[in-house]
Order: C-alpha cells, then structure tokens, then sequence
C-alpha cells in the first residue's frame, strides 16, 4: 500500500538535538523540558531525523506557531512547505523499523523522488506508547515528481 500524497504549509518545530545515538534519552529530555516552550500547537509530538554529510541527526519537538524565547539549548526547525508523502505505520508490522523497506522500495520504483534530507516521524493520539503493537506513527517524506532521465 502507497502513502498519501498531502501539500504542507511550512511548520516551525522546537526541540532538542543530538546525534541519533539514544533517541528514547532525547524523548525523556525533551519531556522534561517541554513545558518551557511557548506557543506551542499541542496533541503531536514530532521526531525529525536529518542526513547529513556525516552523521544522522535527530531533533525531538512540538510544532509553535511562533518561535520567539526559544529555552537555552534548544533548536529551531523550519520544516518547509511542500508536497509530502505520509506512510502511517503501526508498530505491530515490524516495531519501529518495519515501514523501513516499504518506504525504501516506494522511492525508488514510485512516481515520486526523496526532495530533502530529512524525514519526519509524527506521533499522536494514535500512539499509545513503544511497548504498544497498535500503537501508530506517520512518517512524513518530503517529495517531488520523478524526474525521467533521457538518454
């Protein structure tokens, strides 16, 4: 099953970041530290991983409205507006990696192409915890149509 192919306004996330190598300690220290964040845009939790040239980089947050008197060590995203597709995944197919080679396989043969370096994991009401096998994350792909090469 493809994924839905949705145009997004641009949206400002507030975190933290770190290298991915313990994303469950950067959730506990974003909990701790979420209620300092102002004008934020409550019910969904965001994780948004970045490629780079050499490390994978990871920012837990929430989206605001406006990121004015962002708390002492945290980053500010602007996710750009743009056509997204959303994969939504349910924990019991697979854990967390389980959508993996869906969303591998789809970019490579699908009529869209990966347009940015990041991608987005969004949790919501739908996510009742890690341990949970109905719990459910959408992951957000920025894309653009695939461009045919001419030989």
């Amino acid at each position: 099953m493809g994924p839905k192919i949705v145009t997004k306004d641009e949206m400002i996330l507030v975190g933290i970041t770190e290298d991915r190598s313990d994303i469950c300690g950067l959730w506990t220290k974003f909990s701790e530290r979420e209620k300092d964040i102002k004008n934020k845009i409550d019910g969904m939790g965001y994780e948004l991983h970045r490629f780079l040239k050499d490390k994978i980089e990871v920012t837990v947050g929430i989206a605001v409205t406006e990121a004015d008197l962002v708390p002492d060590g945290m980053t500010v995203i602007h996710v750009p507006a743009g056509q997204y597709a959303i994969f939504t995944h349910r924990l019991v197919n697979g854990g967390y990696e389980g959508l993996n080679s869906v969303m591998e396989e789809w970019l490579q043969t699908g009529p869209y192409e990966h347009s940015d370096n990041f991608i987005i994991e969004l949790y919501d009401e739908r996510f009742k915890g890690g341990n949970q096998t109905d719990s459910e994350i959408d992951f957000l792909i920025p894309v653009k149509p695939r461009t045919i090469s001419q030989f």
